[in-house]
């Protein structure tokens, strides 16, 4: 797999054969199956958990001018803070 990475930086072209390998290799291996399983399942959890807060924020009557956002950036001691 090296190789076919230092294939591209220099003037050789890469062949179709070596590319139809390389990613027949890459597919078919055991951690990117692995690795594509455990994305997708994390991926899955962060959009339900999104959506959940989002749609429970709509439900429960809380208005979104109240919320607060602090400015941390400020030299003084005193929170400066804006109301969205």
């Amino acid at each position: 797999m090296l190789l076919v990475f230092s294939n591209l930086y220099t003037s050789e072209q890469l062949t179709v054969e070596e590319y139809v390998q390389t990613m027949e290799k890459l597919t078919t291996d055991m951690r990117f199956t692995v690795y594509n399983i455990c994305y997708k399942r994390i991926l899955m959890i962060w959009i339900i958990t999104a959506f959940t807060i989002l749609l429970s924020l709509l439900f429960s009557g809380f208005k979104v001018r109240q919320l607060c956002i602090y400015d941390s950036s400020s030299s003084d001691k005193r929170p400066s803070h804006m109301y969205i």
